[in-house]
């Protein structure tokens, strides 16, 4: 029974490294016994989840600031599904002119709107709310397929998570490594990546000599908590 309880805790924890997904929380169990969980906020209120891109005079950071997700495990602690989303308009640098340029590049669908030959953001820091320069890629998903554990030292758990990356209407396989610990009402999960920009179709547009670098790194302090 401890094993089987350890399997689900670890399972969870690990899963939660999606990042992405960031709302209340609780646990469910369902009639074939199958449990759902979800990611809380932190006790500061934050979620638990930043970002930082190099650009031509520093570093630009931001973080999320909302979003939603869940897990479901089967009686046995296997993983059955899950995903995990985060709104782009929850991914805020605290500048609003350059949250809405961000929201242009990951947003927007090149094809058809006048972005990146120039700019949309009104000066009210704003994208049209429909037509061809309206936001077509309004998420950020994660979807988990794979966990292989490395080690559990001290109850700390490290290994490597492998699943779908999705944004700016592309999908791209993607591995991240995770190191998890138990706390008294749940987890807390860290993990640190690095995603390319090209490789989602994404283009920054610089503004006179200023540009931002290709690769961004996202860095995930998550707490996972159990509804008692």
């Amino acid at each position: 029974m401890a094993n089987l309880l350890a399997s689900k805790i670890k399972n969870v924890i690990l899963f939660a490294t999606t990042a992405i997904a960031f709302g209340m929380t609780s646990l469910s169990v369902n009639a074939d016994g199958n449990e759902t969980y979800l990611l809380v906020r932190k006790a500061n209120g934050e979620m638990g989840i930043s970002f930082s891109v190099p650009y031509t005079a520093g570093v630009h950071t931001g973080k999320a600031t909302a979003g939603e997700g869940s897990i479901e495990l089967s009686s046995e602690g296997k993983i059955l599904q899950g995903k995990f989303t985060v709104p782009l308009t929850a991914m805020t640098t605290d500048n609003p002119k350059r949250d809405c340029h961000l929201i242009e590049a990951m947003g927007l669908d090149y094809t058809v709107a006048r972005y990146p030959k120039e700019h949309i953001c009104s000066a009210s820091n704003k994208l049209p709310e429909s037509g061809s320069d309206s936001v077509a890629y309004p998420t950020i998903e994660f979807q988990i397929t794979k966990f292989d554990e490395t080690n559990t030292i001290d109850g700390v758990t490290k290994g490597t998570v492998t699943g779908v990356w999705s944004m700016h209407g592309v999908s791209q396989d993607f591995r991240a490594p995770i190191e998890a610990t138990q706390t008294a009402t749940g987890a807390t999960v860290k993990s640190k990546f690095t995603l390319s920009l090209a490789a989602y179709g994404i283009f920054v547009k610089p503004v006179l000599v200023v540009s931002v670098k290709d690769t961004v790194t996202v860095t995930l302090d998550l707490d996972l908590q159990k509804k008692q």
